[in-house]
């Protein structure tokens, strides 16, 4: 049996400090991650609030799903497990939608990130 998850109220911010908070966020996790893999030649690449659109978009629904998923622990018990593989699927989906209306400028990347 599936367990069921409420998904979590999505954050809400204005725009310009979402998107600074989110490449925070990012580059953050980016330079941890080249930490753990101890790799004097990983190419750690940043973010800011002038990269490309597509990638502001790709970071800050990122973002606001980490958030999301942060609130909601049972999340990261189902990632990766495939025997939960649908019902993650479903709560990461019910989650991108949520983002999507809540701020409707991300609304094409959480239908692209949807499809993935």
């Amino acid at each position: 049996m599936e367990p069921k998850v409420p998904i979590p109220p999505i954050l809400k911010l204005p725009k310009g400090l979402l998107i600074k908070q989110a490449c925070k966020h990012h580059n953050r996790w980016q330079k941890e991650k080249a930490a753990r893999l101890d790799d004097l030649f990983a190419e750690v690449q940043y973010v800011s609030p002038q990269s490309p659109e597509a990638v502001i978009e790709r970071v800050v629904i990122n973002y606001l799903r980490y958030q999301c998923e942060q609130k909601q622990p049972i999340l990261a018990q189902l990632q990766g497990q495939p025997e939960h593989f649908e019902t993650y699927k479903n709560v990461r989906h019910q989650i991108l939608m949520a983002i999507a209306q809540t701020y409707p400028w991300l609304a094409t990347g959480c239908e692209r990130q949807s499809f993935l």
